[in-house]
């Protein structure tokens, strides 16, 4: 951790601390309304945020895969036509599209 980072460590409370007096005095008890609220909806944040990183790793996986196929396609077009594989290399890149966009309908 370097020195700037540092300041978090005690900064942070003390500014909480002392925005929460100026907002005492001036909304009263209502105040802390904000603060329970904010602290209540801490966890959800949390639990969004996790699932929204393991959604994106997901779709980043499978748009890698799918990319993989689609240049090895692009590679083999020669290959593909002479032998009369469209459809089944068709197939196979819509395969690994539907399997990209069910992680980007998660």
């Amino acid at each position: 951790m370097t020195v700037s980072a540092m300041y978090f460590i005690y900064g942070a409370p003390f500014e909480i601390l002392i925005a929460s007096l100026f907002l005492y005095n001036l909304l009263g008890l209502s105040a802390f309304a904000g603060f329970l609220v904010l602290l209540l909806g801490w966890p959800l944040n949390s639990y969004i945020a996790r699932r929204s990183v393991r959604v994106q790793k997901g779709w980043l996986a499978a748009r890698d895969k799918r990319m993989g196929v689609v240049s090895e396609l692009v590679g083999a077009v020669k290959f593909v036509k002479f032998f009369a594989w469209e459809e089944r290399w068709v197939q196979r890149v819509m395969g690994m599209r539907d399997a990209e966009v069910a992680w980007m309908v998660k």
